[in-house]
């Protein structure tokens, strides 16, 4: 928050209260987390400041009253919500667990799958908010929770900290048998879908934003060098972390010191297009793609503004705005207005909230010969398209928890493919002594409506 003012106060860091100079910025882009934006959001309103995120897709920030100076190229989760919840119809399951963060983005996404999924008579199993600061029991006490439940589906919305260390302890007690639904913020996560991993995530199903291809980013990355370019601080931390090496503070002539704790030294001759990282890496460009879109929404804005035409202008008698002496509110009535085709296709807009057109790929976790984690696209959702056509879906292509290319039911899915009301469910569970948990209100006494697979 501090360097937020500081950036809208004055080009240096003030530690004074007040801020006392007009703004030096006109738009900001960021930040990626749901939370942090709301924060910035309500700050940078009060100097008419527009905020572009790239990534806090939370459904509390699609509000253009409460927030008329955000937008963001990431999908707002009521979409991945809907999705989620039509997922889960369309393969039949009836019986799920639920996990999320204890945030923004996991309380209200998870919140909002809920409400969605159980219009369609979808039972809950049970409820896990991680906590922000997990101790080992509480994490074991949630695997517990997992583990017991007949449930065999769990839809997780959570950033990837979040869920990390419940997924380290599903594996460490080798949970197999259940099948995974991942929000977007870990569907492909690098920290997650590893080789030791999948052991208990093989399979794991979710929607990941959409991704492209931009072969000039290898290009760019793979010409990246420290001591050609001293200036550049993110080179030379890109460069340390990969190479786990520091560069001596004289060999970059460069006032600025990184505190590294590599022991190892850098020459600047080590060979980056003979390493394998998740920076050299383009095949997943998703978060990226997600920036890239906010960068040119921004420089389409300003195109238009600086292309106005006096007497033509959209502000007080036709007036146009000063591209010299710019006023950041009027930045934000271009940034509503922008609309442009982007080179991979994509038409880029933001709706009355400031949100984009909701397009997701449909991912499947599968693995390749080396062990190795590869996210198989078996389907897309596009909000933009019509109703019957918003989500496709090719299922031969999924290959589920297990190896298996059938997707299997459990008993308490198969009990709800003959109609039976919740009150007669309620009542035979409790006969088998199986149901440790709550089953919806049964007081409208209506039957379950088994979707078949096609």
């Amino acid at each position: 928050m501090k360097a937020t003012l500081s950036l809208i106060n004055a080009p240096k860091s003030n530690d004074s209260e007040e801020c006392l100079a007009a703004p030096s910025v006109s738009i900001i882009i960021g930040d990626s987390g749901s939370t942090l934006s709301m924060a910035i959001s309500r700050v940078l309103e009060l100097f008419k400041i527009p905020l572009v995120s790239y990534f806090a897709s939370c459904a509390c920030l699609s509000d253009h009253k409460k927030f008329p100076t955000f937008f963001r190229t990431i999908p707002s989760d009521l979409n991945q919500a809907r999705a989620l919840a039509y997922l889960v119809q369309r393969f039949g399951w009836t019986w799920v667990g639920t996990v999320a963060a204890d945030d923004d983005y996991g309380r209200t996404g998870i919140q909002m799958f809920h409400d969605e999924v159980t219009k369609l008579g979808v039972c809950i199993a049970y409820r896990v908010i991680i906590p922000k600061v997990v101790s080992k029991q509480k994490v074991v006490q949630i695997v517990k929770t997992i583990q017991s439940s007949t449930a065999k589906v769990i839809v997780a919305f959570s950033i990837e900290e979040d869920i990390y260390p419940i997924i380290q302890e599903i594996v460490l007690q080798n949970i197999t048998d259940k099948q995974w639904i991942a929000s977007e913020a870990w569907v492909t996560s690098s920290l997650i879908s590893t080789k030791e991993n999948l052991i208990s995530l093989d399979g794991t199903i979710g929607f990941a934003i959409r991704r492209a291809d931009m072969p000039e980013l290898k290009e760019f990355l793979m010409s990246l060098n420290p001591l050609k370019q001293p200036e550049n601080q993110f080179a030379r931390e890109f460069w340390e972390t990969l190479f786990d090496c520091s560069f001596d503070q004289n060999d970059l002539g460069s006032n600025y010191s990184v505190v590294s704790p590599h022991k190892r030294s850098c020459t600047g001759n080590e060979k980056l297009a003979e390493t394998e990282s998740i920076y050299s890496d383009i095949s997943q460009l998703r978060v990226t793609y997600n920036m890239h879109k906010a960068i040119y929404a921004v420089a389409h804005a300003l195109h238009n503004l600086q292309s106005c035409e006096n007497g033509k202008g959209p502000f007080l008698n036709n007036t146009c705005a000063n591209i010299y002496s710019l006023e950041p509110w009027q930045v934000v009535h271009y940034l509503n207005n922008v609309r442009y085709t982007n080179k991979f296709g994509e038409d880029v807009y933001f709706d009355e909230n400031g949100d984009p057109v909701a397009s997701y790929d449909l991912i499947n976790w599968q693995k390749n010969p080396d062990g190795s984690v590869k996210y198989v696209t078996f389907g897309r959702f596009d909000s933009s398209a019509s109703r019957q056509q918003q989500i496709i879906i090719d299922e031969k292509k999924i290959i589920w928890n297990g190896g298996l290319r059938k997707m299997q039911r459990n008993a308490f899915s198969a009990l709800l493919t003959f109609g039976l009301t919740k009150r007669k469910m309620h009542a035979i569970l409790k006969t088998l002594s199986i149901f440790p948990f709550q089953i919806p209100s049964a007081s409208r006494q209506q039957p379950f409506q088994y979707l078949a697979l096609s």
